[in-house]
């Protein structure tokens, strides 16, 4: 009881600071000092005291609006954890800038309602906020976070069954896919990196050298949970099969090589950007095939354009198609249909028009999906996020 009239009384002191201070470090100061017990008004307020008066650079409100917003959706996250969305949701409505938290909380409240497109979509957008260095500040921390976004992007693609958050009609990628073409250009590139300058100003520093600004950068947003899967078990039939589908079309080489979405800046600034490139060259395809068949469904063309165009506007030169099942039925049945599927989506995208080298692997049951949290899934859910064609993009 002592201690919290102390945090109290500690907050009005701060609030009072606020409100009557004379210069910028002590309006952080004291917004920073409502964190950890403040209400949700009083933080309102002493973020208010930030922004008024002309004490502050743009620079450094822009940092304190996002700091709150990280801190909002650390509470938001805490609420959601108890099953009380509506006050998650009207926590985060406060959120006073873009910060990759807030919607990544949104995105985890979409995917408990069961809106998988929705939640696909926001988590997507999160993953390009939190890798883009003028929106989120570089920050190592931040890379167990991005790497969760990019695989529950990927989760919720599959259970909505499109590519739509990804992939534009013309093939533009975001989120996940826009990661992976990172991944192929940090290959292709070595350490060269375009030239640009630093895109954060030096009157950052002013302020915020002194106050931690990592310290709620990230907004307390829980940690990255351990992939809740075993080990797969050992593919007896690695080597089975692959030759007699590799190279399957005239290869074509493309005029340009693959862009890279995120060029210019330093190569500091893409931290976290590249840390999550080099680990999501695999994207989930949510292509879709008629039951016990190779092929594919209406949705599934529909789909398949999709990974067409991304292809041929991106300058992909070389892929593989790999294809997965879920355990239900005869294990070499499960691989002979796998390779089929591959197939059929590389024959699509032959008759397509695409150019691109494409070889062809399928992995039956063998290798189910590393989830960032199988328990938050139906077992139907799980098995259709089994049944892919996995995208490896190799230049």
């Amino acid at each position: 009881m002592l201690r919290s009239t102390l945090s109290a009384f500690a907050i009005t002191l701060a609030l009072a600071g606020a409100a009557h201070a004379n210069s910028c470090s002590d309006a952080i100061k004291a917004l920073q000092a409502t964190y950890a017990a403040g209400s949700t008004d009083e933080i309102m307020s002493a973020l208010a005291a930030v922004r008024q008066g002309g004490l502050c650079t743009e620079s450094a409100e822009v940092q304190a609006m996002r700091q709150v917003s990280g801190v909002l959706a650390a509470r938001a996250g805490r609420f959601m954890a108890q099953d009380k969305l509506a006050e998650a949701e009207a926590l985060l409505e406060l959120a006073p800038a873009l910060h990759w938290a807030v919607q990544a909380v949104r995105a985890d409240i979409a995917a408990k309602r069961g809106n998988r497109e929705e939640a696909a979509a926001l988590y997507n957008a999160a993953l390009d906020t939190i890798t883009d260095p003028a929106l989120t500040p570089p920050n190592p921390a931040l890379i167990p976070h991005a790497e969760r976004l990019a695989q529950l992007a990927q989760e919720n693609m599959m259970l909505a069954g499109t590519l739509d958050s990804t992939i534009t009609r013309g093939g533009d990628p975001s989120g996940v896919l826009k990661s992976a073409v990172r991944g192929i250009a940090i290959e292709s590139v070595g350490e060269d990196y375009a030239d640009g300058g630093d895109v954060y100003e030096d009157d950052k520093k002013e302020v915020y050298d002194e106050v931690k600004k990592d310290d709620y950068d990230g907004g307390g947003y829980a940690e990255a949970p351990k992939d809740g899967y075993a080990d797969a078990p050992k593919d007896d039939y690695k080597e089975e099969k692959k030759d007699d589908y590799a190279g399957g079309n005239d290869y074509v080489e493309p005029p340009k090589k693959a862009k890279d979405p995120y060029a210019g800046g330093k190569k500091d600034d893409y931290a976290v950007a590249d840390e999550v490139a080099k680990k999501t060259k695999t994207v989930f395809l949510p292509i879709r095939f008629a039951f016990d068949s190779d092929k594919l469904d209406p949705k599934g063309v529909y789909e398949a354009q999709s990974v067409g165009a991304f292809l041929i506007a991106n300058g992909i030169k070389h892929i593989t198609l790999v294809g997965h099942t879920d355990e239900k039925g005869a294990a070499e049945y499960n691989l002979d249909l796998s390779f089929r599927r591959a197939a059929a989506v590389r024959d699509y995208l032959i008759q397509y028009g695409v150019k691109t080298y494409i070889q062809i692997d399928g992995k039956g049951e063998y290798q189910p999906p590393k989830l960032v949290d199988p328990y938050i899934y139906s077992n139907e859910e799980r098995r259709a996020i089994a049944r892919r064609v996995e995208l490896v993009l190799q230049g």
